[in-house]
């Protein structure tokens, strides 16, 4: 049963609604402290990216 419920939820967070109006995209910018010590800003706007955070406790 939870693996329907997973199943379910994942299809429909992958659906896309079609919709006739243009949206512009917003500006999105990362901020990140690299392995020097010094901070990067990337600009994500025109990227095709996939963040993903990572905690080691």
């Amino acid at each position: 049963m939870k693996k329907l419920v997973l199943i379910f939820i994942l299809l429909v967070s992958c659906t896309s609604t079609s919709s006739s109006e243009m949206a512009t995209a917003p500006i999105m910018e990362l901020t990140y402290q690299n392995l020097d010590g010094e901070f990067v800003n990337e600009n994500l706007t025109n990227k095709n990216t996939i963040i993903v955070f990572w905690a080691d406790y």
